[in-house]
C-alpha cells in the first residue's frame, strides 16, 4: 500500500512541479497570477511572480527527489542500530554461556571474529584456468560490536599447504579446535613472528569451522580472549556442552547475519 502511495505522490508532485515551471514561461499565466496577488495587495512585479513560479516548481521537484532518499537514510540508520544491538546481544550471550559453563559469575570478555578465504586476483585466475590455487590463506574480518580490532586488521593464517595458527589447525582437522596461550605453549602452530606479535596477548583461542552442504569449509569463526579460560581442563559432559554451545553460536552467527560472511 505504501509503495502505491509513494508512486502516486511522486507522479502527482512531479506533475505539479512541471506545471509550475510551465506557468513561469507563460506570459498570460504569469499575468493572471500577478493579478491575483495584486488583488490580495501583494506588491509583486510580473518578473518576481514568474521567478517565484519557476523556483517553486524546481524546489518542489527537489523535495520529491530528496524525500525518498532521506527516508531511505533514516531506515538504513534504524536498521543499522537494530543490527548493532542484536550483534552486541549475540556477543553478550556467547560470553555469558561460556562463563556459566566454566562456573564463574563474572562474564569473560571474548572477541568474536570471522576468517574468510583470501581470494586474491591471481588466485582467482589460477582457479579459472584449472591450475592449483597455490597457497591458501584465511584473512581476518573484524566486525564492530563483536570484537576489539586493535592491530589485527591485516592478520591472516595459511591453511594449505602449510597450517598456521589455530585457524589452520581448525581448517585441516575440519572441527572445533581450542587452546590456551597458543603463542607461548609447546605448540606454537607454525606461526610467523609477525603473527605471534599480533596475537601475543591472546591467552585463549577457539576456532569453529563453518561448512556448506558439500562439507566444504567456507569460513572459520574464532573466539579469543586475553583472559585465561581453562578449556583444556573441561571433562566429559561440560566439555560436550561447551563444544555444542560454541558450535551453535557460530552457526547462528552465519544464519542470522550471512552478510557478515561476504
Amino acid at each position: 500500500m505504501w509503495r502505491v502511495i509513494n508512486v502516486l505522490f511522486a507522479i502527482g508532485g512531479s506533475a505539479v512541479a512541471i506545471a509550475l515551471v510551465h506557468c513561469a514561461n507563460s506570459k498570460d499565466t504569469v499575468s493572471y497570477f500577478h493579478g491575483i496577488f495584486a488583488a490580495m495587495r501583494f506588491d509583486f512585479s510580473i518578473l518576481e511572480v514568474g521567478n517565484g513560479l519557476f523556483y517553486a516548481g524546481v524546489g518542489l521537484q527537489i523535495v520529491i527527489v530528496a524525500l525518498p532518499y532521506a527516508y531511505y537514510i533514516y531506515l538504513s540508520d534504524k536498521l543499522k542500530r537494530q543490527r548493532d544491538k542484536t550483534i552486541a546481544s549475540f556477543k553478550k550471550a556467547t560470553e555469558n554461556g561460556i562463563s556459566r559453563i566454566m562456573g564463574i559469575k563474572t562474564d569473560y570478555n571474548i572477541n568474536v571474529r570471522i576468517f574468510l578465504p583470501d581470494k586474491s586476483i591471481m588466485r582467482r585466475i589460477r582457479e579459472f584456468f584449472g591450475h592449483k590455487p597455490g597457497i591458501s590463506r584465511y584473512r581476518i574480518k573484524n566486525i564492530p560490536g563483536l570484537c576489539s580490532v586493535g592491530l589485527t586488521d591485516n592478520l591472516y593464517f595459511e591453511v594449505d599447504p602449510n597450517s598456521q595458527g589455530i585457524v589452520g589447525a581448525c581448517y585441516n582437522h575440519a572441527r572445533l579446535v581450542y587452546d590456551n596461550a597458543p603463542t607461548l605453549g609447546k605448540t606454537t602452530y607454525n606461526m610467523t613472528e609477525y603473527q605471534k606479535s599480533i596475537t601475543q596477548d591472546v591467552n585463549t583461542c577457539i576456532c569453529v569451522p563453518i561448512l556448506d552442504s558439500a562439507d566444504n569449509i567456507f569460513a572459520i569463526v574464532s573466539y579469543d580472549s586475553t583472559e585465561t579460560i581453562n578449556l583444556v581442563s573441561l571433562k566429559n559432559r561440560r566439555k560436550v556442552v561447551f563444544e555444542k554451545l560454541v558450535t551453535h553460536q557460530s552457526i547462528s552467527l552465519y544464519e542470522y547475519f550471512p552478510f557478515l560472511f561476504k
